[in-house]
């Protein structure tokens, strides 16, 4: 009897230990977002790349750890409006998954500082961070949905007016990318 309540231990301290990372197929990373809008100081819409590279294709799963770094490219916006993208690369944060496990449904990530500065008629400075969700089905990584993305710790300069949202969706380029629990 003591030896099958060691073992029942034993095989699920294991699967406990088994369930403490994630494990993604590729470690550069791009998504590409056709409309990706600025409401708020002014409407802009761009057609942004976030490009990512990940700190190693084995991640903790431990809230707020830095899983990669990010930097964004705005190809193009619309209306004449420019957006820069400042302080660049900026930390991707690991901050956790949802589905009942081992079947995740999706990663909720943030993106710690980032800084944009928008022109137009007039200046506006953005920093702030950044959180969304990114799809998974089966396994394969799918879109980082933000309807609007989450933003906290804003800091506004020039003439922005504090109500400042984005949203866009951001589908992954180059190739399925799969995500496992380890």
């Amino acid at each position: 009897m003591a030896i099958a309540a060691l073992s029942l231990l034993a095989m699920t301290a294991g699967t406990a230990a088994a369930l403490r990372s994630l494990t993604s197929s590729q470690r550069e990373i791009v998504l590409l977002s056709r409309e990706f809008t600025l409401h708020g100081f002014a409407t802009v819409i761009c057609e942004v790349s976030l490009n990512t590279t990940l700190n190693s294709l084995s991640s903790s799963k431990r809230e707020n750890a830095i899983v990669g770094r990010l930097t964004m490219v705005i190809l193009r916006c619309q209306n004449g409006a420019a957006v820069v993208a400042l302080n660049t690369p900026w930390n991707v944060k690991y901050k956790s998954i949802e589905g009942t496990l081992p079947n995740i449904t999706a990663m909720r990530l943030e993106i710690e500082r980032m800084q944009f500065r928008i022109t137009g008629n007039l200046s506006c400075l953005l920093t702030f961070e950044m959180t969304g969700t990114q799809e998974v089905r089966n396994g394969t990584v799918g879109t980082l949905l933000g309807r609007p993305f989450s933003l906290r710790e804003r800091s506004i300069r020039e003439f922005c007016n504090n109500r400042e949202t984005f949203e866009g969706e951001f589908a992954p380029m180059g190739g399925p990318i799969t995500v496992r629990l380890a």
